[in-house]
């Protein structure tokens, strides 16, 4: 299989099987990172999500709402503009299990993998990642400037 596919597999895979096991949460899709995120970095604002989970702001605000009518965060103004996202008790208590899970998950994914190989994986992978954020970031600027967006 091509790079492309195997990648777009994985993580599908991935969210496919911990959608299910997290099916009786009520958690719909985009969740479970948010609450991850949230439980290293509780009070982050929504572009500091945003940028973190891999979303774009609109789909965030859509997030945050859900999760907000299910008790899971509240918002908190920390100025005039900017709003922090905090965790409920009861979103610190799903963020646990959804931890819980990804390690799990991680476990399965690398069960027929040395230790040392799944260590080099996750490094190339890093790696990978920052070469593709690299030539977005100058298609990006190359992009505003031929449309002549001033930076």
């Amino acid at each position: 299989m091509k790079f492309h596919y195997l990648l777009m597999a994985d993580f599908t895979m991935q969210q496919k099987l911990l959608m299910r096991r997290l099916k009786d949460t009520g958690l719909t899709s985009g969740q479970p990172k948010v609450l991850a995120f949230l439980s290293e970095c509780n009070g982050a604002s929504q572009a500091e999500i945003a940028k973190a989970c891999f979303l774009e702001a609109a789909t965030v605000t859509s997030v945050i709402d859900g999760m907000v009518r299910q008790g899971l965060v509240d918002r908190r103004r920390d100025d005039r503009r900017t709003y922090q996202i905090w965790l409920t008790d009861k979103g610190a208590a799903l963020a646990a299990q959804v931890n819980a899970e990804f390690l799990s998950l991680e476990k399965v994914a690398f069960s027929r993998i040395r230790e040392a190989d799944a260590a080099a994986l996750q490094r190339l992978l890093a790696e990978v990642y920052s070469a593709l954020e690299q030539q977005y970031s100058t298609q990006r600027l190359v992009d505003s400037e031929a449309s002549g967006e001033v930076r």
